[in-house]
């Protein structure tokens, strides 16, 4: 069977939304005109900006030495998470992302999410 890889212009919404993601870039208070940015559908909450990586698929590749493995095809999205506090993420931390929702504005695909909760790794760490 052929391995599927979920194109580079589509963002897989399945996994952001059921699998453990990495933070790649710790979650940023996002200011419009030096004002915490709100909006009026999520009351209460105020918008931080982080990325995480995404696995899109696999690939076949050839090593150095002539031998080959299968790879994941990595992608970093951004996410604006509308939470009441800064969510608690670390840059190679994993977490679950709540309430994500995904739309494309003019061309741009956008997500967001209305929480962050961490995942223990197996093994505790």
């Amino acid at each position: 069977m052929q391995r599927m890889t979920v194109p580079p212009y589509l963002i897989p919404a399945s996994v952001l939304a059921s699998e453990p993601v990495e933070v790649t870039r710790a979650p940023e208070m996002v200011l419009v005109d030096e004002k915490p940015k709100v909006n009026s559908n999520f009351p209460g909450r105020t918008a931080y900006r982080m990325a995480v990586e995404v696995v899109r698929g696999t690939k076949e590749k050839t090593l150095f030495d002539g031998r080959s493995a299968e790879v994941p095809i990595l992608d970093e999205i951004s996410v604006t998470v509308w939470t009441a506090s800064a969510p608690s993420a670390q840059v190679g931390q994993y977490v679950r992302l709540a309430g994500v929702m995904v739309g494309a504005v003019d061309g741009s695909t956008y997500v967001q999410a209305t929480g962050v909760t961490a995942v223990k790794r197996e093994g505790g760490k």
